[in-house]
């Protein structure tokens, strides 16, 4: 299979990618993170899942399971 990116989101995801090395320094221990694609970032974790649990969304728009 033959994919094709555009420029304008591969530079979207490598901002989004750094952004997570940054912020996950900081993460407490113990919290449950969601890894994956658009599907996974752009679902409303603690709208549907609870605020009282410690949910990290770490899905990036355009990106396939295997790169991560």
């Amino acid at each position: 299979m033959i994919e094709t990116t555009r420029p304008e989101l591969v530079a979207y995801q490598k901002e989004r990618l750094a952004k997570f090395v940054s912020e996950n320094q900081k993460l407490d221990k113990g919290q449950i993170v969601f890894a994956g694609d658009s599907i996974t970032e752009f679902f409303a974790l603690k709208k549907y899942l609870g605020r009282e649990f410690p949910l990290v969304n770490r899905g990036v728009a355009g990106i396939d399971s295997v790169w991560l």
